[in-house]
């Protein structure tokens, strides 16, 4: 294939490029020809982007992903739908034929410099201006590097950002394709874009300048100098610097000449990046000046087209790192102020005139406040896009949202709340004359189980009784806590973490290691605050909604309002593979969104009633998961949303209990009904209704002769995967011994060729740890018992097929103390 690789600038210079090349090739061939300066550059057309579609087996996938119904998608979902598709990408082998011409191509014409490997679709800078909706590599060195980043921007054709203007770009499965622009990085002394046409001011060209590379201007990284020049005449209107000067007289003499005769070349006005580099000025590429939306109202905002301020949520680092320091020192305390401020005022006190202005102001704050969560709290989750492909590009794993394993165990607001919930159900727990009284409808007046309620209210109490289902009041917190609570998160996943941090910064030069450390702890904020932000937000509702329910006990005349967060929740739709199940189909597929398998019925959740009624055990089954609805998830086996997305509520609240959850399933509440069984399987995004009543061995017995016990449910064991030790004919290997892993015990099994530790995604196993309980074959354990590395046996949760191929004695000889399985 060494005749798909074509250099433009080095010789031969005057070679035809293929019909279906982008726009911004083609315009670089253009102005080389027509003497414009434009680095050497080779050009890798769309035809070896089809080839390495077809090679890996990746047709039926970009089919699924150039098909999907984007419209009623949330942009959680947008985005993991097309972070999947660029790990599969990063993962998949660029045939040998292409791979060898285009390093042959780059060695001979660029040498060993750095490149900078850029996106070049069929519409990319023509029409519509395209910038930053597909991927640009800098620096690129060495054989993997260049490979690596190739496929990178063939992955970026179906960005989240290019998905959105999809029609407009025309992208289709069998048509569209990627060409790949390669040129040596130029150390520039100042580079920027320009504007030969201020969009503004017609009679103004706009110069936009730093000092070093000019992606530091596309991408805001920095703040940058403005130049304005009259278009008639290249004299300087005017100029604003945020330190030393970066474009003298000089140089903007010499960008008004270039232009002028770019603008001539394309006969209209251009948007053109430059660099000044050691041997004069570069045009690195140009495409027309066009808007993305014309439209909006006087914010900049378009009621009809939120694509725009879904491209505002792509910032650079250093951008979200202002947005933290403004975030945690202004924002957020400015909210908590609003809610104090407001909860302190007595309502009753109120005659209904100063009723009605505090109902008018509350209202203004909470549009305030809602208007600052769009504009700057939701941004931020960029942190977390922006670790995610960190992670990805530099780790490649087999998961793509592995990487939200390192998010996870942060402090967040909701599972502070949720212990102290635990706490007071610990009281009830102990306490059988508490228990009798709260059931009665009897509060104690006073004691531990009061105190701790009254200061939960205090606290909480907002947060508690969701958005604004309040109705219940602390009866409906009180009902919660006379169900126990499991425990918190297993062992192990802390060590975990631990493993996979290294292996991700382990995976940069020392050069670049501490900004993958600075961007892993940026993420892990923006990952506590995509949560906390939300219950801070639900507080100011709160006290908007307080304020119209005493105005409406009054009788005061208002405009038709419903209270915030009664209403309807937001639709979303999942991306999916495949056709939606039909009514009769048992399985329901959508995002593996936390891992696990458990088993439970579901409790549909659609009202107040139905969360307040949520008992232990059962799969919390609802539309979209509140931050506010989170204090039933500790009690929750699993979570179904019909909402899609990794960054969605449920899904974080999931992974930090280890749960399992698979979101984005649109028949969710519509199929599922409470009480009936379902199994949830978090690794691969399954959920199986099965019938009313659950399918097991009623007469199981562990090795006391007593009904057998769970042996562990996270990770979920058994041969069966339903968390028991259970057997049938089916388990050929007899996984009847319930056992407490150990470090020597892994690492002998994984000696015998059985390992234990490494997870397998596919098959829905995420790999043990010390600590973790597991039901093992019974051979295997004597087979350790016989060298002195028998695990610890849980008795109790030990299934008495085990004595078939163990002495009880010898079992008994190394039972753990009962009653200490994992929940």
């Amino acid at each position: 294939m060494t005749d798909t690789i074509h250099p433009l600038v080095a010789a031969p210079a005057g070679r035809s490029l293929p019909t279906d090349s982008g726009p911004k090739v083609v315009n670089l061939q253009r102005l080389d020809r027509e003497g414009i300066p434009v680095p050497p550059t080779l050009f890798l057309p769309p035809e070896a982007y089809f080839a390495f579609v077809r090679h890996n087996g990746f047709t039926e996938r970009v089919r699924a992903m150039a098909e999907a119904d984007m419209d009623g998608l949330r942009w959680e979902e947008i985005w993991d739908a097309s972070l999947a598709l660029r790990n599969m990408f990063l993962r998949g082998k660029i045939p040998d034929s292409i791979a060898v011409s285009l390093l042959d191509a780059v060695r001979t014409h660029l040498g060993n410099a750095p490149l900078a490997v850029r996106s070049c679709s069929r519409n990319e800078d023509s029409g519509l201006s395209h910038a930053g909706m597909h991927e640009t590599e800098l620096n690129v060195h060495g054989r993997d590097e260049i490979l690596r980043a190739v496929r990178i921007v063939w992955a970026s054709l179906w960005s989240d950002r290019a998905m959105l203007y999809r029609k407009e770009m025309t992208l289709r499965a069998d048509a569209s394709g990627m060409g790949v622009i390669l040129q040596p990085m130029i150390p520039g002394r100042a580079s920027g874009v320009m504007f030969t046409k201020d969009p503004t001011d017609e009679s103004r060209l706009v110069i936009e300048a730093v000092s070093g590379l000019a992606r530091d201007v596309v991408d805001d990284a920095v703040e940058s100098e403005r130049t304005l020049l009259a278009r008639s005449t290249g004299e300087v209107v005017g100029r604003k610097s945020p330190g030393p000067q970066v474009v003298d007289n000089g140089l903007a003499a010499k960008l008004f000449r270039i232009a002028r005769k770019v603008e001539e070349i394309f006969s209209t006005a251009q948007d053109v990046e430059w660099t000044m580099g050691e041997k004069g000025l570069v045009i690195l590429q140009s495409r027309p000046i066009t808007t993305l939306s014309e439209r909006g109202d006087e914010s900049g905002w378009d009621k009809s087209d939120k694509r725009p301020w879904y491209l505002s949520l792509t910032r650079s680092h250093e951008n979200l790192l202002h947005l933290r320091e403004r975030i945690e020192s202004a924002i957020l305390p400015e909210m908590q102020e609003d809610s104090r401020r407001m909860k302190a005022l007595d309502l009753e006190a109120l005659s209904p005139e100063e009723l009605k202005r505090e109902l008018t102001t509350r209202k203004q704050r909470l549009d305030h406040w809602r208007d600052v969560y769009w504009r700057e709290l939701i941004p931020f989750a960029h942190t977390v896009r922006q670790f995610g492909m960190l992670y990805n590009d530099a780790v490649t794993p087999d998961d793509p949202f592995e990487f939200t394993t390192l998010l996870s165990g942060q402090h967040l607001l909701a599972v502070e709340r949720n212990a102290l919930l635990e706490d007071m159900a610990e009281l009830v727990r102990h306490d059988p004359k508490l228990a009798a009284e709260l059931r009665g409808g009897r509060l104690p007046e006073s004691g531990p189980y009061s105190d701790r309620l009254e200061a939960f209210m205090e606290t909480f109490g907002d947060l508690a009784c969701s958005t604004s289902w309040c109705d219940e009041g602390p009866w409906g917190i009180i009902r919660l806590t006379l169900d126990a609570v499991p425990q918190h998160p297993r062992p192990g996943a802390t060590m975990r973490s631990e493993d996979m941090e290294q292996r991700f910064l382990n995976a940069f030069s020392n050069e670049r290691r501490e900004f993958a450390a600075s961007v892993l702890e940026l993420a892990r904020t923006g990952y506590r605050l995509r949560d906390d932000d939300n219950i801070h937000l639900g507080r100011i509702q709160a006290r908007f909604n307080e304020a119209l329910e005493r105005a409406r006990a009054l009788g005061l005349e208002l405009p038709e309002t419903e209270p915030e967060a009664k209403k309807a929740m937001p639709k979303g739709l999942a991306w999916h593979e495949r056709k939606a199940a039909s009514d009769e189909s048992p399985g329901l597929t959508g995002w593996p969104a936390a891992s696990g398998i458990a088993r439970g019925p579901a409790r549909v959740v659609m009202g107040p009633n139905d969360l307040f009624s949520f008992r232990k055990g059962e799969v919390l089954v609802c539309d979209a998961l509140d931050p506010n609805m989170t204090f039933v998830a500790p009690m929750a086996c699993a979570v179904v949303e019909r909402r899609g997305g990794m960054l969605v509520h449920g899904a974080i609240i999931a992974r930090e209990y280890g749960i399992p959850c698979v979101t984005g399933i649109p028949e969710a509440t519509s199929r599922i009904r409470t009480g009936q069984w379902l199994m949830v399987d978090g690794f691969r995004g399954l959920v199986t209704m099965e019938d009313a009543t659950p399918r097991h061995d009623e007469t199981a017995r562990n090795v006391l002769g007593k009904e057998l016990q769970p042996c562990g449910r996270r990770p979920m064991t058994g041969f069966f995967r339903h968390g028991t030790c259970r057997t049938g004919p089916q388990d050929s290997g007899s996984h009847v011994v319930c056992a407490r892993m150990t470090k020597d015990f892994l690492e002998f099994t994984r000696s015998r060729g059985n390992d234990l530790i490494s997870p397998a995604p596919q098959h829905g196993f995420p790999g043990l740890v010390p600590g973790d309980t597991w039901c093992l074959c019974a051979l295997r354990w004597e087979e350790a018992r016989e060298v002195g590395l028998a695990p610890p046996v849980l008795l109790e949760c030990t299934h008495e097929a085990a004595t078939r191929h163990v002495s009880l004695e010898d079992l008994h000889a190394h039972a753990e103390k009962p009653g200490t399985a994992l929940d």
